[in-house]
């Protein structure tokens, strides 16, 4: 058996989900609801990621690839403050709509490196 990872940096959430939730038919209505919500939320987007302690769900505005025996450095120190607000009203926006507000163990918006084992 062959596990590929896939590594991400990304500005969002991790939606911490009950343990029973299909990721994939959430992350299916999560697209649905966004398209929605569009016009509030333009850099919103649904990332999933299958990790050693099961299957995530995130809600990113920039996620890029970062590939396999590279590195990045000043990431965040490119991004001026006026993104980092709007992305966060955005993420705030979405979380809401979603009815993830109420989750427990619900983090704010920050930069977060996610690795997918599929």
């Amino acid at each position: 058996m062959s596990t590929e990872t896939t590594t991400f940096l990304a500005y969002g959430v991790h939606i911490p989900l009950p343990a029973r939730t299909d990721i994939g038919d959430e992350a299916d209505r999560v697209e649905d609801a966004l398209r929605a919500w569009k016009e509030q939320c333009p850099d919103v987007r649904c990332l999933t990621a299958e990790t050693l302690t099961g299957d995530h769900l995130f809600l990113t505005t920039r996620c890029e690839h970062i590939a396999a025996g590279t590195f990045r450095t000043n990431v965040t120190s490119s991004v001026i403050s006026e993104h980092i607000a709007d992305w966060k009203r955005q993420l705030n926006t979405a979380v809401h709509a979603l009815g993830y507000h109420q989750l427990p163990g619900l983090s704010e918006p920050d930069w977060m490196v996610v690795n997918d084992y599929r």
